[in-house]
């Protein structure tokens, strides 16, 4: 019964444990409407844990709105139509709504 009782025990920890690292990964959404033409529009939100950030602060560097509105200028048949940076939580929100002439555009775009 011993045995039985540690194993369970080693499963629940287990599964603690990846709960606990698990969290720590970027979250990511999208939400796209497609034309007929195949072009379109998406609000694409990145959720930045803040383990992330204590480990590498340059990521939180590279979420500026600057950079992110140079980093769509430099993109063909992709527009940064709007974007917003939330900071109040341990985890920043970004939310960025783009605008793409072809799917394979956004899909180049999201590839960079």
């Amino acid at each position: 019964m011993d045995a039985m009782r540690l194993t369970l025990l080693v499963r629940a920890v287990s599964a603690i444990a990846s709960c606990v690292l698990l969290s720590s990964c970027l979250d990511y959404e999208e939400e796209s409407w497609i034309h007929n033409d195949l072009s379109g529009e998406a609000i694409i939100k990145l959720t930045l844990p803040d383990a992330l950030q204590r480990k590498f602060p340059t990521v939180e560097d590279e979420f500026t709105k600057e950079k992110l509105e140079k980093r769509f200028d430099t993109i063909s048949g992709v527009k940064l139509a709007e974007s917003s940076i939330d900071t109040s939580k341990l985890r920043h929100v970004v939310t960025l709504h783009v605008k793409f002439v072809s799917l394979q555009k956004l899909d180049d775009a999201l590839a960079a």
